[in-house]
Protein backbone atom coordinates (compact mmCIF):
# COMPACT_ATOMS: atom_id res chain seq x y z
CA UNK A 1 0.00 0.00 0.00
CA UNK A 2 1.32 3.46 -0.92
CA UNK A 3 1.09 6.09 1.80
CA UNK A 4 1.95 9.80 1.20
CA UNK A 5 4.32 11.60 3.55
CA UNK A 6 3.47 15.12 4.93
CA UNK A 7 6.11 16.98 2.79
CA UNK A 8 7.61 16.23 -0.61
CA UNK A 9 11.29 15.64 -1.18
CA UNK A 10 13.12 15.24 -4.45
CA UNK A 11 12.04 11.96 -5.95
CA UNK A 12 14.15 9.05 -4.65
CA UNK A 13 13.77 5.68 -2.94
CA UNK A 14 15.29 5.01 0.46
CA UNK A 15 15.13 2.20 3.06
CA UNK A 16 14.75 2.52 6.80
CA UNK A 17 14.92 -0.75 8.68
CA UNK A 18 12.87 -3.16 6.54
CA UNK A 19 12.81 -0.64 3.66
CA UNK A 20 14.20 -0.88 0.17
CA UNK A 21 16.03 2.24 -1.38
CA UNK A 22 17.27 3.17 -4.85
CA UNK A 23 20.51 4.98 -3.79
CA UNK A 24 23.04 5.10 -1.00
CA UNK A 25 22.01 8.39 0.71
CA UNK A 26 23.48 9.44 3.95
CA UNK A 27 20.42 8.39 5.94
CA UNK A 28 17.06 9.84 6.87
CA UNK A 29 16.50 13.44 5.87
CA UNK A 30 14.65 15.72 8.26
CA UNK A 31 11.30 16.78 6.87
CA UNK A 32 11.08 20.23 5.34
CA UNK A 33 8.14 22.54 5.96
CA UNK A 34 7.32 23.79 2.47
CA UNK A 35 5.46 26.82 3.80
CA UNK A 36 8.65 28.09 5.36
CA UNK A 37 11.12 27.22 2.65
CA UNK A 38 11.35 30.79 1.33
CA UNK A 39 10.76 32.61 4.61
CA UNK A 40 13.43 34.41 6.56
CA UNK A 41 15.50 32.46 8.95
CA UNK A 42 13.91 31.73 12.24
CA UNK A 43 15.13 33.41 15.32
CA UNK A 44 18.21 31.87 16.83
CA UNK A 45 16.38 30.96 20.00
CA UNK A 46 13.54 29.18 18.21
CA UNK A 47 13.01 25.46 19.04
CA UNK A 48 14.70 22.99 16.62
CA UNK A 49 12.41 21.28 14.15
CA UNK A 50 11.27 17.71 14.96
CA UNK A 51 13.18 14.84 13.33
CA UNK A 52 11.99 13.77 9.94
CA UNK A 53 9.61 10.69 10.14
CA UNK A 54 10.47 7.55 7.99
CA UNK A 55 7.89 6.97 5.28
CA UNK A 56 8.09 3.15 6.12
CA UNK A 57 7.10 3.73 9.71
CA UNK A 58 3.55 3.01 8.67
CA UNK A 59 4.42 -0.66 7.79
CA UNK A 60 4.35 -3.63 10.16
CA UNK A 61 7.78 -4.93 11.09
CA UNK A 62 7.27 -8.21 9.25
CA UNK A 63 6.06 -6.42 6.10
CA UNK A 64 8.34 -5.40 3.23
CA UNK A 65 8.40 -1.63 2.55
CA UNK A 66 9.04 0.04 -0.82
CA UNK A 67 9.67 3.75 -0.23
CA UNK A 68 9.65 6.21 -3.14
CA UNK A 69 10.03 9.70 -1.90
CA UNK A 70 7.61 10.21 0.91
CA UNK A 71 5.41 7.43 -0.36
CA UNK A 72 5.78 3.92 1.18
CA UNK A 73 4.39 0.69 -0.17
CA UNK A 74 3.86 -2.12 2.44
CA UNK A 75 3.74 -5.80 1.40
CA UNK A 76 2.99 -8.85 3.63
CA UNK A 77 5.22 -11.98 3.52
CA UNK A 78 4.13 -15.00 1.51
CA UNK A 79 1.38 -16.88 3.32
CA UNK A 80 -0.05 -13.70 4.84
CA UNK A 81 -2.77 -11.33 3.49
CA UNK A 82 -3.49 -7.59 4.25
CA UNK A 83 -2.19 -4.11 3.46
CA UNK A 84 0.88 -4.59 5.66
CA UNK A 85 0.29 -1.35 7.57
CA UNK A 86 0.02 -0.84 11.24
CA UNK A 87 -3.07 1.25 11.00
CA UNK A 88 -4.70 -0.79 8.27
CA UNK A 89 -5.57 -4.48 7.88
CA UNK A 90 -2.05 -5.49 8.80
CA UNK A 91 -0.74 -9.01 7.81
CA UNK A 92 -2.99 -11.99 8.56
CA UNK A 93 -2.10 -15.69 8.07
CA UNK A 94 -3.72 -17.20 4.98
CA UNK A 95 -5.48 -20.56 5.69
CA UNK A 96 -4.31 -22.49 2.60
CA UNK A 97 -6.24 -25.58 3.84
CA UNK A 98 -9.56 -23.76 3.30
CA UNK A 99 -8.88 -23.30 -0.38
CA UNK A 100 -6.97 -24.85 -3.20
CA UNK A 101 -3.68 -26.48 -2.16
CA UNK A 102 -1.37 -29.39 -3.07
CA UNK A 103 -2.78 -31.83 -0.49
CA UNK A 104 -4.90 -34.89 -1.28
CA UNK A 105 -8.58 -34.08 -0.70
CA UNK A 106 -10.07 -35.21 2.65
CA UNK A 107 -12.55 -37.38 0.80
CA UNK A 108 -9.58 -39.37 -0.54
CA UNK A 109 -7.91 -39.75 2.84
CA UNK A 110 -5.82 -36.58 2.81
CA UNK A 111 -5.30 -34.18 5.70
CA UNK A 112 -4.18 -30.51 5.43
CA UNK A 113 -2.73 -28.70 8.46
CA UNK A 114 -2.46 -24.89 8.31
CA UNK A 115 0.72 -23.36 9.77
CA UNK A 116 1.88 -19.74 10.21
CA UNK A 117 2.52 -18.62 6.69
CA UNK A 118 2.20 -22.08 5.17
CA UNK A 119 0.59 -25.56 5.51
CA UNK A 120 1.54 -29.27 5.66
CA UNK A 121 0.02 -32.31 3.96
CA UNK A 122 -0.59 -35.71 5.59
CA UNK A 123 -2.95 -38.67 5.55
CA UNK A 124 -5.89 -39.47 7.76
CA UNK A 125 -5.67 -42.53 10.07
CA UNK A 126 -6.11 -45.67 7.99
CA UNK A 127 -4.20 -44.23 5.03
CA UNK A 128 -0.49 -44.15 4.20
CA UNK A 129 1.52 -41.78 1.97
CA UNK A 130 2.92 -38.22 1.99
CA UNK A 131 -0.55 -36.69 1.52
CA UNK A 132 0.53 -34.65 -1.50
CA UNK A 133 -1.40 -34.74 -4.75
CA UNK A 134 1.93 -34.54 -6.57
CA UNK A 135 3.60 -37.14 -4.30
CA UNK A 136 2.66 -40.62 -3.08
CA UNK A 137 -0.77 -39.33 -2.11
CA UNK A 138 -2.81 -41.34 0.43
CA UNK A 139 -3.45 -45.07 0.00
CA UNK A 140 -5.98 -46.94 2.09
CA UNK A 141 -4.41 -49.40 4.60
CA UNK A 142 -5.97 -52.88 4.45
CA UNK A 143 -6.14 -53.54 8.20
CA UNK A 144 -7.80 -56.92 7.56
CA UNK A 145 -4.58 -58.27 6.03
CA UNK A 146 -2.57 -57.57 9.16
CA UNK A 147 -3.01 -57.23 12.91
CA UNK A 148 -6.44 -55.95 13.90
CA UNK A 149 -9.03 -56.24 16.67
CA UNK A 150 -11.32 -58.63 14.79
CA UNK A 151 -11.88 -62.24 15.87
CA UNK A 152 -10.05 -64.67 13.52
CA UNK A 153 -12.00 -66.26 10.70
CA UNK A 154 -11.53 -69.80 12.06
CA UNK A 155 -13.12 -68.58 15.31
CA UNK A 156 -16.18 -67.20 13.49
CA UNK A 157 -15.00 -63.63 13.00
CA UNK A 158 -15.15 -61.51 9.84
CA UNK A 159 -13.10 -58.41 9.01
CA UNK A 160 -14.25 -55.92 6.30
CA UNK A 161 -11.81 -53.29 5.09
CA UNK A 162 -13.30 -49.80 4.50
CA UNK A 163 -11.59 -46.61 3.34
CA UNK A 164 -9.53 -45.40 6.26
CA UNK A 165 -10.43 -48.26 8.58
CA UNK A 166 -12.15 -51.63 8.98
CA UNK A 167 -15.21 -53.15 10.60
CA UNK A 168 -15.55 -56.34 12.63
CA UNK A 169 -18.50 -58.71 12.54
CA UNK A 170 -19.35 -62.38 13.07
CA UNK A 171 -19.98 -65.02 10.44
CA UNK A 172 -23.47 -66.56 10.09
CA UNK A 173 -24.10 -68.95 13.00
CA UNK A 174 -22.18 -66.75 15.43
CA UNK A 175 -23.18 -63.80 17.60
CA UNK A 176 -21.19 -60.93 19.09
CA UNK A 177 -19.49 -57.71 17.99
CA UNK A 178 -16.67 -59.63 16.30
CA UNK A 179 -13.95 -57.86 18.31
CA UNK A 180 -11.31 -59.53 20.43
CA UNK A 181 -11.56 -56.58 22.79
CA UNK A 182 -15.34 -56.83 22.82
CA UNK A 183 -17.85 -59.65 23.03
CA UNK A 184 -16.05 -61.59 20.28
CA UNK A 185 -17.96 -64.26 18.35
CA UNK A 186 -19.84 -67.05 20.09
CA UNK A 187 -21.34 -70.01 18.29
CA UNK A 188 -25.18 -69.80 18.19
CA UNK A 189 -26.75 -73.01 19.50
CA UNK A 190 -29.61 -73.34 17.05
CA UNK A 191 -30.66 -76.58 18.74
CA UNK A 192 -31.63 -74.63 21.86
CA UNK A 193 -34.32 -72.75 19.93
CA UNK A 194 -36.52 -73.41 16.97
CA UNK A 195 -34.31 -75.39 14.64
CA UNK A 196 -36.85 -77.19 12.45
CA UNK A 197 -35.61 -80.64 13.57
CA UNK A 198 -38.00 -83.41 14.72
CA UNK A 199 -38.35 -83.37 18.52
CA UNK A 200 -36.22 -85.86 20.48
CA UNK A 201 -39.30 -87.61 21.91
CA UNK A 202 -40.38 -88.33 18.32
CA UNK A 203 -37.01 -89.82 17.42
CA UNK A 204 -35.34 -86.66 16.12
CA UNK A 205 -31.90 -85.35 16.92
CA UNK A 206 -30.40 -81.90 16.50
CA UNK A 207 -26.63 -81.45 16.50
CA UNK A 208 -25.20 -78.01 16.93
CA UNK A 209 -22.15 -77.38 14.77
CA UNK A 210 -19.73 -74.52 14.62
CA UNK A 211 -21.72 -71.86 12.80
CA UNK A 212 -24.77 -74.02 12.12
CA UNK A 213 -26.66 -77.24 12.99
CA UNK A 214 -27.74 -80.54 11.46
CA UNK A 215 -30.90 -82.61 11.80
CA UNK A 216 -30.93 -86.39 11.95
CA UNK A 217 -32.80 -89.29 13.53
CA UNK A 218 -31.92 -91.19 16.64
CA UNK A 219 -30.74 -94.77 16.40
CA UNK A 220 -33.73 -96.95 15.60
CA UNK A 221 -35.41 -94.35 13.38
CA UNK A 222 -35.01 -93.45 9.73
CA UNK A 223 -35.57 -90.19 7.81
CA UNK A 224 -33.92 -86.80 7.39
CA UNK A 225 -34.91 -85.65 10.89
CA UNK A 226 -36.53 -82.46 9.59
CA UNK A 227 -40.11 -81.42 10.38
CA UNK A 228 -40.40 -80.10 6.84
CA UNK A 229 -38.85 -83.29 5.43
CA UNK A 230 -39.34 -87.04 5.85
CA UNK A 231 -39.13 -86.77 9.64
CA UNK A 232 -38.22 -89.89 11.68
CA UNK A 233 -39.88 -93.34 11.41
CA UNK A 234 -39.25 -96.35 13.68
CA UNK A 235 -37.11 -99.09 12.11
CA UNK A 236 -37.68 -102.79 12.76
CA UNK A 237 -33.99 -103.58 13.23
CA UNK A 238 -34.64 -107.23 13.92
CA UNK A 239 -36.08 -107.66 10.41
CA UNK A 240 -32.77 -106.86 8.80
CA UNK A 241 -29.17 -107.77 9.25
CA UNK A 242 -28.25 -104.22 10.14
CA UNK A 243 -28.41 -104.64 13.87
CA UNK A 244 -25.84 -105.26 16.60
CA UNK A 245 -27.35 -108.50 17.84
CA UNK A 246 -25.37 -111.70 17.67
CA UNK A 247 -26.58 -114.13 15.02
CA UNK A 248 -29.03 -116.79 16.24
CA UNK A 249 -26.50 -119.31 14.90
CA UNK A 250 -24.17 -118.13 17.66
CA UNK A 251 -26.79 -118.01 20.38
CA UNK A 252 -28.04 -114.44 19.84
CA UNK A 253 -31.67 -113.13 20.14
CA UNK A 254 -33.10 -109.80 18.83
CA UNK A 255 -36.32 -108.07 20.13
CA UNK A 256 -37.71 -105.00 18.33
CA UNK A 257 -39.01 -102.06 20.44
CA UNK A 258 -40.26 -98.58 19.49
CA UNK A 259 -37.27 -96.60 18.43
CA UNK A 260 -34.84 -99.45 18.83
CA UNK A 261 -34.33 -103.05 19.73
CA UNK A 262 -32.77 -105.17 22.43
CA UNK A 263 -30.22 -107.93 22.12
CA UNK A 264 -29.95 -110.97 24.29
CA UNK A 265 -28.66 -114.51 24.27
CA UNK A 266 -30.40 -117.84 23.93
CA UNK A 267 -30.39 -120.20 26.89
CA UNK A 268 -26.99 -121.79 27.38
CA UNK A 269 -25.09 -118.67 26.35
CA UNK A 270 -23.96 -115.63 28.30
CA UNK A 271 -23.23 -112.06 27.24
CA UNK A 272 -24.96 -108.86 26.11
CA UNK A 273 -26.03 -110.43 22.83
CA UNK A 274 -24.26 -107.80 20.73
CA UNK A 275 -21.68 -108.76 18.15
CA UNK A 276 -19.87 -105.46 18.87
CA UNK A 277 -20.07 -106.11 22.62
CA UNK A 278 -19.57 -109.30 24.58
CA UNK A 279 -21.83 -111.13 22.16
CA UNK A 280 -23.13 -114.51 23.14
CA UNK A 281 -20.48 -116.83 24.42
CA UNK A 282 -20.80 -120.39 25.39
CA UNK A 283 -20.47 -120.60 29.14
CA UNK A 284 -16.80 -121.24 29.90
CA UNK A 285 -16.78 -124.00 32.44
CA UNK A 286 -13.00 -123.65 32.63
CA UNK A 287 -13.43 -120.21 34.18
CA UNK A 288 -15.39 -121.62 37.09
CA UNK A 289 -15.64 -124.88 38.99
CA UNK A 290 -14.77 -127.93 36.93
CA UNK A 291 -13.19 -131.36 37.26
CA UNK A 292 -9.81 -130.45 35.72
CA UNK A 293 -6.58 -130.43 37.70
CA UNK A 294 -5.42 -126.87 38.42
CA UNK A 295 -2.78 -125.17 36.32
CA UNK A 296 -0.42 -125.15 39.28
CA UNK A 297 -0.75 -128.91 39.43
CA UNK A 298 -0.02 -129.29 35.72
CA UNK A 299 -3.63 -129.48 34.54
CA UNK A 300 -5.17 -127.77 31.52
CA UNK A 301 -8.86 -127.13 30.86
CA UNK A 302 -10.17 -126.47 27.32
CA UNK A 303 -13.65 -125.05 26.85
CA UNK A 304 -15.76 -126.39 23.96
CA UNK A 305 -19.32 -125.60 22.85
CA UNK A 306 -21.53 -127.07 25.51
CA UNK A 307 -18.74 -128.45 27.65
CA UNK A 308 -14.99 -128.68 28.32
CA UNK A 309 -12.08 -131.13 28.20
CA UNK A 310 -9.26 -131.82 30.68
CA UNK A 311 -5.61 -132.55 29.83
CA UNK A 312 -2.13 -132.11 31.29
CA UNK A 313 0.46 -129.49 30.47
CA UNK A 314 3.74 -130.47 28.76
CA UNK A 315 6.03 -132.11 31.30
CA UNK A 316 3.10 -133.81 33.09
CA UNK A 317 1.25 -137.10 32.46
CA UNK A 318 -2.32 -138.22 33.34
CA UNK A 319 -5.94 -137.62 32.27
CA UNK A 320 -5.98 -134.16 33.82
CA UNK A 321 -9.07 -134.84 35.94
CA UNK A 322 -9.36 -134.42 39.68
CA UNK A 323 -11.64 -137.41 39.71
CA UNK A 324 -9.22 -139.40 37.54
CA UNK A 325 -5.47 -139.90 37.45
CA UNK A 326 -4.82 -136.15 37.57
CA UNK A 327 -1.43 -134.86 36.36
CA UNK A 328 1.95 -136.19 37.50
CA UNK A 329 5.25 -134.44 36.81
CA UNK A 330 7.49 -136.27 34.35
CA UNK A 331 11.09 -136.68 35.51
CA UNK A 332 12.83 -135.77 32.23
CA UNK A 333 16.24 -136.28 33.85
CA UNK A 334 15.51 -140.02 34.16
CA UNK A 335 14.85 -140.30 30.44
CA UNK A 336 15.82 -138.63 27.19
CA UNK A 337 16.75 -134.94 27.49
CA UNK A 338 19.06 -132.28 26.01
CA UNK A 339 21.53 -132.18 28.90
CA UNK A 340 25.18 -133.21 28.58
CA UNK A 341 25.63 -136.63 30.17
CA UNK A 342 26.84 -136.83 33.73
CA UNK A 343 29.96 -138.70 32.64
CA UNK A 344 30.72 -135.73 30.34
CA UNK A 345 30.47 -133.32 33.30
CA UNK A 346 26.85 -132.32 32.67
CA UNK A 347 24.02 -132.07 35.23
CA UNK A 348 20.25 -132.36 34.89
CA UNK A 349 17.78 -130.92 37.43
CA UNK A 350 14.12 -131.87 37.20
CA UNK A 351 11.60 -129.06 37.73
CA UNK A 352 7.82 -128.97 37.80
CA UNK A 353 6.87 -129.50 34.17
CA UNK A 354 10.43 -129.35 32.87
CA UNK A 355 14.15 -129.55 33.65
CA UNK A 356 17.35 -127.48 33.61
CA UNK A 357 20.86 -128.37 32.44
CA UNK A 358 24.14 -127.39 34.03
CA UNK A 359 27.79 -128.38 34.42
CA UNK A 360 29.89 -129.76 37.26
CA UNK A 361 32.88 -127.71 38.46
CA UNK A 362 35.33 -126.82 37.06
CA UNK A 363 33.36 -127.08 33.82
CA UNK A 364 31.01 -124.31 32.69
CA UNK A 365 28.53 -123.65 29.89
CA UNK A 366 24.79 -124.10 29.35
CA UNK A 367 25.09 -127.87 29.81
CA UNK A 368 23.08 -128.60 26.66
CA UNK A 369 24.12 -130.96 23.88
CA UNK A 370 22.54 -128.55 21.40
CA UNK A 371 24.19 -125.50 23.03
CA UNK A 372 27.60 -124.71 24.48
CA UNK A 373 27.71 -127.95 26.45
CA UNK A 374 30.23 -128.16 29.29
CA UNK A 375 33.77 -126.90 28.81
CA UNK A 376 36.74 -126.62 31.11
CA UNK A 377 37.39 -122.93 30.56
CA UNK A 378 40.63 -121.16 31.45
CA UNK A 379 40.61 -119.21 34.69
CA UNK A 380 43.65 -116.91 34.23
CA UNK A 381 43.94 -115.76 30.61
CA UNK A 382 41.77 -116.41 27.55
CA UNK A 383 42.19 -114.25 24.44
CA UNK A 384 40.01 -114.98 21.40
CA UNK A 385 41.12 -111.94 19.30
CA UNK A 386 37.67 -111.49 17.73
CA UNK A 387 37.50 -107.71 18.16
CA UNK A 388 38.33 -104.83 15.84
CA UNK A 389 40.16 -102.43 18.17
CA UNK A 390 43.39 -102.45 20.16
CA UNK A 391 41.58 -103.88 23.18
CA UNK A 392 41.20 -107.63 23.78
CA UNK A 393 38.70 -109.01 26.28
CA UNK A 394 40.04 -111.53 28.79
CA UNK A 395 37.25 -114.15 28.75
CA UNK A 396 38.80 -116.24 31.56
CA UNK A 397 36.48 -117.24 34.41
CA UNK A 398 38.65 -115.66 37.13
CA UNK A 399 41.15 -113.25 35.56
CA UNK A 400 43.84 -111.76 37.82
CA UNK A 401 43.17 -108.26 39.10
CA UNK A 402 44.11 -105.74 36.40
CA UNK A 403 44.13 -108.35 33.62
CA UNK A 404 40.47 -108.05 32.62
CA UNK A 405 41.39 -106.43 29.30
CA UNK A 406 44.59 -106.77 27.26
CA UNK A 407 45.96 -103.97 25.06
CA UNK A 408 47.56 -104.45 21.65
CA UNK A 409 50.53 -102.12 21.16
CA UNK A 410 52.19 -101.17 17.89
CA UNK A 411 51.02 -102.40 14.49
CA UNK A 412 49.66 -105.83 15.46
CA UNK A 413 45.93 -106.17 14.78
CA UNK A 414 42.91 -108.41 15.29
CA UNK A 415 42.15 -109.63 11.78
CA UNK A 416 42.71 -112.57 9.49
CA UNK A 417 41.20 -116.00 10.10
CA UNK A 418 41.82 -117.67 13.45
CA UNK A 419 40.70 -120.98 14.91
CA UNK A 420 37.18 -119.58 15.35
CA UNK A 421 36.84 -116.08 13.92
CA UNK A 422 39.69 -113.57 13.88
CA UNK A 423 43.27 -113.85 15.12
CA UNK A 424 46.19 -111.73 16.30
CA UNK A 425 48.23 -110.82 13.21
CA UNK A 426 52.00 -110.48 13.68
CA UNK A 427 54.27 -107.82 12.15
CA UNK A 428 57.77 -109.29 12.59
CA UNK A 429 58.73 -106.25 14.67
CA UNK A 430 60.37 -106.27 18.09
CA UNK A 431 58.40 -106.70 21.29
CA UNK A 432 59.54 -103.25 22.34
CA UNK A 433 56.74 -101.72 20.26
CA UNK A 434 54.60 -104.58 18.90
CA UNK A 435 53.19 -106.74 21.69
CA UNK A 436 50.06 -107.52 23.70
CA UNK A 437 50.07 -106.14 27.24
CA UNK A 438 48.19 -108.60 29.50
CA UNK A 439 48.22 -106.56 32.70
CA UNK A 440 49.40 -109.70 34.58
CA UNK A 441 52.76 -110.45 36.17
CA UNK A 442 53.82 -114.07 35.61
CA UNK A 443 52.79 -116.10 38.67
CA UNK A 444 52.46 -119.85 38.11
CA UNK A 445 52.63 -121.88 41.33
CA UNK A 446 51.64 -125.52 41.31
CA UNK A 447 50.12 -127.10 38.19
CA UNK A 448 49.26 -125.06 35.10
CA UNK A 449 48.35 -125.31 31.42
CA UNK A 450 49.22 -122.98 28.53
CA UNK A 451 47.55 -123.55 25.15
CA UNK A 452 47.46 -121.56 21.89
CA UNK A 453 46.61 -121.85 18.19
CA UNK A 454 49.10 -120.63 15.55
CA UNK A 455 49.27 -120.55 11.78
CA UNK A 456 51.45 -119.16 8.97
CA UNK A 457 54.70 -119.50 10.94
CA UNK A 458 57.39 -119.73 8.25
CA UNK A 459 60.89 -121.15 8.83
CA UNK A 460 63.49 -118.43 9.42
CA UNK A 461 66.88 -117.91 11.04
CA UNK A 462 65.15 -115.22 13.10
CA UNK A 463 63.94 -116.15 16.58
CA UNK A 464 60.26 -115.32 17.02
CA UNK A 465 59.07 -115.00 20.63
CA UNK A 466 55.30 -115.38 21.02
CA UNK A 467 54.95 -114.91 24.80
CA UNK A 468 57.01 -114.40 27.95
CA UNK A 469 58.14 -112.00 30.66
CA UNK A 470 59.41 -108.53 29.89
CA UNK A 471 62.82 -109.25 31.45
CA UNK A 472 65.60 -111.16 29.67
CA UNK A 473 66.45 -114.82 30.39
CA UNK A 474 63.08 -115.41 32.00
CA UNK A 475 59.97 -117.45 31.16
CA UNK A 476 59.41 -117.46 27.36
CA UNK A 477 58.32 -119.42 24.27
CA UNK A 478 59.92 -119.11 20.82
CA UNK A 479 60.80 -120.87 17.55
CA UNK A 480 64.03 -121.22 15.53
CA UNK A 481 67.47 -120.94 17.11
CA UNK A 482 67.93 -123.72 19.69
CA UNK A 483 64.28 -124.68 19.15
CA UNK A 484 64.89 -125.45 15.52
CA UNK A 485 62.62 -124.59 12.62
CA UNK A 486 58.96 -125.66 12.86
CA UNK A 487 59.18 -126.17 16.65
CA UNK A 488 58.09 -124.22 19.71
CA UNK A 489 60.24 -124.37 22.85
CA UNK A 490 59.23 -123.32 26.37
CA UNK A 491 62.12 -122.38 28.62
CA UNK A 492 63.43 -120.10 31.39
CA UNK A 493 62.28 -119.18 34.86
CA UNK A 494 63.73 -122.33 36.40
CA UNK A 495 61.96 -124.52 33.83
CA UNK A 496 63.81 -127.18 31.87
CA UNK A 497 63.47 -126.77 28.09
CA UNK A 498 60.26 -128.31 26.75
CA UNK A 499 60.13 -128.81 22.97
CA UNK A 500 56.88 -129.06 20.97
CA UNK A 501 58.15 -130.34 17.61
CA UNK A 502 56.23 -129.69 14.39
CA UNK A 503 53.94 -127.06 15.92
CA UNK A 504 55.46 -123.82 14.48
CA UNK A 505 54.60 -124.24 10.79
CA UNK A 506 52.59 -122.55 8.09
CA UNK A 507 49.80 -125.00 8.87
CA UNK A 508 47.38 -124.37 11.70
CA UNK A 509 48.32 -126.12 14.93
CA UNK A 510 47.22 -126.13 18.57
CA UNK A 511 50.13 -126.31 21.01
CA UNK A 512 49.52 -127.16 24.68
CA UNK A 513 52.05 -127.23 27.52
CA UNK A 514 50.84 -128.92 30.75
CA UNK A 515 52.83 -128.81 33.98
CA UNK A 516 51.47 -131.48 36.31
CA UNK A 517 52.96 -130.85 39.77
CA UNK A 518 51.49 -134.12 41.09
CA UNK A 519 53.79 -136.18 38.84
CA UNK A 520 56.55 -133.53 38.45
CA UNK A 521 56.53 -133.37 34.67
CA UNK A 522 55.75 -131.06 31.76
CA UNK A 523 53.84 -132.56 28.82
CA UNK A 524 53.80 -131.02 25.34
CA UNK A 525 50.86 -131.66 22.98
CA UNK A 526 50.41 -130.74 19.32
CA UNK A 527 46.85 -130.89 18.00
CA UNK A 528 45.82 -132.90 21.06
CA UNK A 529 48.54 -135.54 20.65
CA UNK A 530 51.31 -135.97 23.26
CA UNK A 531 54.67 -135.19 21.59
CA UNK A 532 57.05 -134.70 24.52
CA UNK A 533 57.32 -135.27 28.27
CA UNK A 534 60.00 -133.59 30.40
CA UNK A 535 60.59 -134.35 34.09
CA UNK A 536 60.30 -131.19 36.06
CA UNK A 537 60.92 -130.88 39.80
CA UNK A 538 58.47 -128.69 41.69
CA UNK A 539 58.85 -125.05 40.64
CA UNK A 540 57.16 -121.71 41.03
CA UNK A 541 57.41 -119.30 38.09
CA UNK A 542 57.11 -115.76 39.36
CA UNK A 543 58.32 -113.09 36.96
CA UNK A 544 57.77 -109.62 35.69
CA UNK A 545 54.99 -108.30 33.48
CA UNK A 546 53.72 -111.02 31.14
CA UNK A 547 53.06 -110.22 27.48
CA UNK A 548 52.51 -111.81 24.10
CA UNK A 549 56.00 -111.07 22.88
CA UNK A 550 59.19 -111.18 24.98
CA UNK A 551 61.46 -108.48 26.32
CA UNK A 552 62.80 -106.50 23.36
CA UNK A 553 62.97 -109.50 21.00
CA UNK A 554 60.97 -110.00 17.79
CA UNK A 555 57.40 -111.17 18.43
CA UNK A 556 55.08 -112.96 15.96
CA UNK A 557 56.53 -113.07 12.44
CA UNK A 558 54.99 -110.87 9.80
CA UNK A 559 51.67 -112.42 8.76
CA UNK A 560 51.87 -115.00 11.54
CA UNK A 561 48.58 -115.73 13.31
CA UNK A 562 47.75 -116.56 16.95
CA UNK A 563 44.32 -117.37 18.42
CA UNK A 564 42.65 -119.02 21.43
CA UNK A 565 45.46 -118.14 23.84
CA UNK A 566 44.63 -119.81 27.18
CA UNK A 567 46.31 -120.04 30.61
CA UNK A 568 44.86 -122.33 33.31
CA UNK A 569 45.93 -122.66 36.96
CA UNK A 570 45.43 -126.45 36.71
CA UNK A 571 46.91 -129.31 34.71
CA UNK A 572 44.33 -130.24 32.09
CA UNK A 573 43.79 -133.97 31.61
CA UNK A 574 44.58 -135.42 28.18
CA UNK A 575 40.88 -135.68 27.34
CA UNK A 576 40.45 -131.91 27.75
CA UNK A 577 43.67 -131.17 25.85
CA UNK A 578 42.28 -133.18 22.94
CA UNK A 579 39.14 -131.00 22.90
CA UNK A 580 41.29 -127.86 22.42
CA UNK A 581 42.23 -129.16 18.98
CA UNK A 582 38.59 -129.74 18.01
CA UNK A 583 37.38 -126.55 16.33
CA UNK A 584 33.71 -127.47 16.73
CA UNK A 585 34.23 -127.93 20.48
CA UNK A 586 36.36 -124.81 20.97
CA UNK A 587 34.18 -122.47 18.93
CA UNK A 588 30.81 -123.23 20.60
Amino acid sequence: MAVAAPACLPEQTRSYGNVETDDEGPGPVAPVDASKADSPSAPADAAPPPPEASPCAVCLPQATCQARGETATCQCPAGFAGDGTIAGTGCNDVDECSGSNGCVAPGSGGACTNTAGSYTCGCQPGFVGDGKASGTGCTDVDECSGANDCVAGQAGGACANVPGGYTCACQPGYSGDGKTSGTGCSDVDECAGGSGCVAPEAGGACANTVGGFTCSCQSGYQGDGKISGSGCTDIDECASSGNECESPLWGGACTNVVGGYTCGCQPGYAGDGKWAGTGCTDIDECAGSNDCASGAAGGACSNVLGGYTCACQPGFVGDGKVSGTGCTDIDECSGTNDCVAANANGTCSNTAGGYTCGCTAPYSGDGKTTGKGCQWLPDLLWYRFDGETQYVENSATNPPLGAETAIIHGAETQAGAGQCLRALVGTGNTSTNDYVETGWATNLSGSWTISFWTSNITPSPTLFYIFGDTSANSFRCFTNGVAGANNWILRGGGLDDVLAPGAATVDAAVTTFVYDATVAEVRAYVNGALVNTVAQPPLSIVGSAFKLGYGTNIALPEGGLMDEYRVYSVALPASEVAKLAQTAEVCK
